[in-house]
């Protein structure tokens, strides 16, 4: 029984992640920071540190590095991610990414990181 609540509870968020998603896609649109025959990526996770999007072409969705930083480390508690770790990985997926392809995100590095933002 307590697998069968953890699952539910876990695709629950999984929902609630997409529908967030979801809103704030249609707003970047509403808003024309993206045009409507531009696409644009979203980190999966990393919501609550978006700050903007670039003015540049293509458009891309700009995070706060350090509030993805302070979301890694409270996600992966559990695990007893160190600061460095998280460095280490967030530079390591901002790399990566922007190998795929134009349209990637990108993480700055803010000189007053707001950590007070919603879960």
């Amino acid at each position: 029984m307590f697998l069968k609540c953890n699952f539910v509870r876990k695709k629950i968020e999984q929902f609630k992640r997409f529908e967030k998603k979801l809103n704030l896609l249609e707003e970047l649109y509403e808003r024309d920071f993206v045009g409507s025959n531009e696409s644009i990526v979203l980190a999966d996770g990393f919501e609550n540190a978006i700050i903007g999007v670039t003015d540049t072409e293509p458009k891309k969705i700009a995070y706060d590095y350090w509030v993805c930083i302070d979301i890694i480390l409270k996600s992966k508690q559990k695990d007893e991610v160190s600061f460095d770790e998280a460095v280490d990985w967030l530079d390591a997926f901002s790399i990566l990414n922007n190998k795929k392809g134009k349209r990637f995100p990108v993480f700055v590095k803010t000189l007053k990181p707001n950590l007070n933002y919603l879960k």
